[in-house]
């Protein structure tokens, strides 16, 4: 089970609580997380730790704990002053220690980092747009939780597109790091419950720590059956799945009431969908011999175009012949004068 080893805040905080540079080590003497209790005077900043710590995790605006306590008076802009580059940091040990038994006690350990990154658009909180993006790397020996460049452990980018170009520029050098950065609250919940960090069971915590001794005056306040379940119910489902399939119902229930109309309907669809497949064969017939009769049509038009084209070079042909003929007829008689002349001349000649 994923447990938590190092918190760093940096840059962030409510205007009476601050936390320039602060940071949390959770370990014992042996370098492993250990239980841990913060034992501090009342308005030191205990309540702002726990509320900038459960924004990495629940990160819906309804969820955060400033404005879910009994005073409901601080959102998560209060945290961020005009020119702040908020930090918020987790160090996470995820071993699986039941999987990995080892020999050597000194064995490295599987660490994530977990942050969320704060900055008003322009460093200008008139602009009215807090810019939140999470992310999450495993540290190795280049890069690890100190190095990170955050006031108060390495030397600070100065802007929120400086800290998201060197997570791109680490991504890039060192891919074994698997930074995932997110602005999108859907896929970084997605993404933490991949890596085991079940966002239900924050908001199990959250709801617990709404005031100052959250667990008693929580229970405290059960007075029946029904206040118990109620609750149980609270903390196991989130609040918003009901009210879509309230929302789903109240759509659904006025279709439901009709439900036997409907059936009546769809029987009658069925039938009428028999005689409508039986018109659509004769129509595809209809259309299939109307394309035939369009096809034979056109081809007789051309070969009638054809058989006119003849008929009229045929007559020019007999044209041509006729005339052929009758020239043909004058020269002969031509040839019969000639011949005519020429026996007269012989006989004429014979005679003498």
């Amino acid at each position: 089970m994923p447990r938590i080893t190092r918190l760093h805040f940096a840059g962030i905080g409510h205007r009476d609580a601050r936390f320039p540079a602060l940071t949390l080590d959770l370990r014992g003497a042996d370098g492993l997380p250990a239980d841990s209790v913060i034992w501090a005077e009342n308005g030191v900043g205990k309540s702002s730790l726990l509320t900038l710590f459960f924004s990495s995790y629940q990160t819906n605006r309804r969820q955060f704990l400033g404005a879910r306590g009994v005073a409901k008076a601080r959102e998560l802009e209060d945290y961020v002053q005009e020119r702040d580059l908020s930090f918020i940091l987790t160090e996470w040990d995820i071993t699986d220690d039941r999987g990995s038994a080892s020999l050597l006690a000194d064995e490295p350990r599987d660490l994530l980092v977990v942050g969320q990154v704060l900055s008003w658009k322009g460093l200008d909180r008139g602009s009215g747009e807090l810019r939140r993006r999470f992310f999450s790397f495993r540290p190795n020996l280049d890069v690890t939780f100190d190095s990170l460049p955050v006031a108060g452990l390495a030397e600070s980018v100065k802007s929120y597109e400086s800290f998201l170009d060197w997570l791109n520029a680490s991504a890039k050098e060192h891919p074994k790091l698997q930074i995932v950065h997110e602005t999108n609250q859907g896929d970084w919940r997605a993404h933490l419950e991949a890596c085991h960090l079940d966002p239900e069971l924050f908001a199990y915590q959250l709801r617990m720590n709404l005031d100052e001794g959250g667990v008693n005056e929580l229970f405290n306040e059960l007075k029946e059956n029904k206040d118990f379940i109620h609750l149980f119910l609270e903390l196991g489902l989130d609040p918003v799945t009901p009210n879509k399939v309230r929302a789903n119902l109240n759509e659904f229930l006025p279709q439901h009431r009709r439900l036997e109309a409907m059936r009546a309907q769809r029987d009658f669809n069925e039938r009428l969908l028999v005689e409508l497949k039986l018109f659509l064969d004769q129509l595809a017939l209809f259309r299939e011999a109307d394309s035939g009769a369009q096809q034979a049509a056109q081809d007789a038009a051309v070969m009638l175009a054809q058989l006119l084209a003849a008929q009229i070079r045929a007559a020019e042909d007999a044209k041509r012949l006729h005339q052929k003929a009758e020239e043909l007829a004058q020269a002969e008689r031509k040839v019969d004068s000639h011949r005519e002349s020429i026996r007269r001349r012989l006989k004429f000649f014979t005679y003498r």
